[in-house]
């Protein structure tokens, strides 16, 4: 392995876009965030001559009666995309007003 490859392969890894979304996510708003991950698809395509697509894991999220209480994540993109957030939101209100998510 050269020392360039070997440089390049270290970029890669400090541009790779869960690195940098699972640092800045706390601090950075959504739409902030998804304006960064396209800025930075598009100029790792031009530096690197192809083009990333982020890919999105659409599994099914499981009834909000089968989760328990202390794993109820209302920050999952999935629970909105996949319209299931209303009832998520109505078991909190109903069982845990006061929900503690880390």
């Amino acid at each position: 392995m050269s020392i360039l490859s070997a440089a390049l392969d270290k970029q890669s890894e400090l541009l790779s876009i869960s690195n940098i979304t699972a640092k800045t996510s706390k601090f950075v708003p959504i739409e902030k965030q998804i304006l960064g991950v396209k800025l930075l698809i598009g100029l790792k395509g031009k530096i690197f001559g192809s083009q990333f697509v982020p890919k999105f894991d659409d599994t099914p999220l499981p009834d909000v009666n089968d989760v328990p209480l202390k794993d109820i994540d209302l920050s999952h993109p999935m629970l909105y995309r996949q319209g299931k957030s209303e009832s998520y939101y109505k078991r909190l209100r109903d069982e845990c007003p006061v929900h503690y998510q880390s």
